[in-house]
């Protein structure tokens, strides 16, 4: 038997410290499951086989926008999104524009901007907190013509150190 100056360490004090350890393991884990769980649902799509379904249809759509030859410059700030739709040529193209913008780890600041139809640029006010997003930029024409691109942009990233 061990014997401490001050006490004599028992089976009893054995097993409550066995005890106190475990249910420390089991409450951390269950505190960092339940984080887990709340802040992402680890969806990308709600039904991956009817997503799968549609794979050939999303196929020919991007060869068809690729065909168009439209360059999309984006913008990103904490403030605002501006958009820049040109066509293969340069010139503007009349467009109306959406944009959802997405946290990569969680769906809580999720939101959607929109414009109506117009020619140059669209500055789309908003507010982003610092991180990552994902800004998924949705354009259509009167004539239907359709464009999609999806950017991932950190906002409040410490500037690069020259070299």
């Amino acid at each position: 038997m061990f014997k401490l100056p001050w006490r004599e360490f028992t089976g009893g004090h054995m097993l409550m410290a066995m005890l106190l350890f475990f249910a420390t393991i089991i409450g951390v884990n269950l505190i960092m499951a339940y984080s887990a769980v709340s802040s992402f649902a680890g969806l990308v799509v709600d039904n991956s086989y009817v997503a799968s379904q549609h794979f050939n249809e999303k196929l020919a759509s991007m060869r068809q926008q690729q065909a168009l030859g439209w360059t999309v410059d984006l913008e990103v700030l904490a403030d605002a999104v501006t958009v820049d739709v040109r066509d293969a040529q340069g010139a503007r193209v009349a467009t109306q524009v959406d944009v959802e913008m997405t946290r990569p780890t969680t769906n809580r600041d999720d939101h959607f901007l929109h414009a109506d139809q117009s020619l140059g640029p669209v500055h789309l006010p908003t507010t982003l907190k610092p991180g990552a997003w994902d800004a998924t930029v949705s354009l259509s024409t009167a004539d239907g013509e359709t464009f999609l691109t999806t950017r991932r942009v950190v906002i409040g990233a410490p500037a690069e150190v020259p070299q």
